[in-house]
This record gives structure tokens, C-alpha cells and sequence, in this order.
């Protein structure tokens, strides 16, 4: 992550429960459960969270 990113937007890493020293990654766009040992692998599993864009399903659910 640059220092660029890391002030202005906020990201998020997702720790795998099951296994405490995984976080979830990616590669091209599959998503793997992996352990992070590399810078690379730090970027990879770290996510910019957004809103969704669809709108929220009307009705009951």
C-alpha cells in the first residue's frame, strides 16, 4: 500500500477465522486464504470496502 493510499482511503484486511495467521488475498481476481509473508502478499490482501452498487432488494427478506 502506498502512503498515498494508507491516508486517504480506508482499507481493510480479512483474517481467515479458522486459520488466525491467514488473511484472504487475491490473485488476478480469484480469492485464495493464504498467510502473508511479502509485501506483495500484504498489498494482496488488503481491500478498499465500498458501498455496494446495486440497490437494496425491496420486500421481505
Amino acid at each position: 500500500m502506498t502512503e498515498y493510499a494508507a491516508r486517504h482511503f480506508a482499507v481493510n484486511r480479512f483474517r481467515s477465522f479458522g486459520f488466525p495467521d491467514r488473511f484472504i488475498g487475491h490473485r488476478d481476481f480469484p480469492l485464495f486464504v493464504e498467510q502473508v509473508n511479502t509485501d506483495l502478499d500484504r498489498k494482496d490482501a488488503t481491500f478498499k470496502v465500498v458501498p455496494g452498487l446495486s440497490p437494496e432488494p425491496s420486500g421481505p427478506r
